[in-house]
């Protein structure tokens, strides 16, 4: 027998597809693991928490997606290979109690302080945030003239805002704030200089000058 003629009899007898599934603003709570005793060796039971908790927001943020293929007014969602260092730091992001993270502090051989600024990058553009937070790289000089010509034309003030550029950063001398051009060279991620430390200040923008005017006072 064909197998055409297999598939095309046993579709006959299908019933119509369900509609799909209802959008999950926020996934339920995640079960406690409640042991009786103390837990077998070798478990973290809050830890092992945390994860499920975690593997459930990112499900329901998938779910989500899949319901707007467009993902108009969604966060990034992380891409699906991830290096140990970037998984690590999303993870960080994703509110861990205080014990956990400390533990991912030391794996990453961060200071909590440090790995702290690594998370809030990833809060505000994923891996493509964290790249540029240590990483300097040498875009086309021609990005930066333009970025620092929009900055000017934008700006009513009576005194010029003196921009000083360091290879992919326009840094707003006097203001402690700052943007850095992502390696795609579209995104401007702004900056805020805390304690002698550039911190990550704000969701990228296309526009320089948007951007810039989010942080600076």
């Amino acid at each position: 027998m064909p197998a055409r003629e297999v598939f095309a009899a046993a579709r006959e007898g299908l019933p119509p597809l369900p509609g799909p599934p209802p959008a999950v603003e926020l996934p339920i709570p995640v079960t406690s693991f409640a042991w009786s005793d103390d837990p077998p060796d070798g478990l973290d039971v809050a830890a092992l928490e945390f994860l499920a908790a975690d593997t459930a927001h990112r499900a329901a943020h998938l779910l989500r997606q899949a319901l707007q293929p467009d993902a108009t007014g969604l966060p990034p969602l992380a891409p699906p290979a991830l290096s140990a260092e970037e998984d690590l730091v999303r993870l960080a992001a994703a509110d861990p109690p205080t014990g956990i993270f400390t533990r991912l502090a030391f794996r990453s051989h961060r200071t909590p302080t440090a790995l702290t600024r690594a998370a809030h990058a990833w809060q505000y553009g994923g891996a493509p945030a964290l790249h540029i937070l240590n990483q300097p790289w040498d875009p086309d000089p021609h990005h930066l003239d333009a970025a620092r010509q929009q900055i000017r034309h934008t700006r009513d003030d009576e005194q010029p805002l003196a921009l000083r550029t360091t290879r992919t950063r326009l840094t707003a001398v006097g203001y402690g704030v700052q943007l850095r051009l992502g390696t795609d060279a579209r995104l401007w991620y702004p900056y805020r200089k805390k304690q002698g430390t550039w911190w990550p200040a704000g969701y990228p923008n296309t526009d320089p000058a948007e951007a810039l005017n989010e942080v600076i006072d």
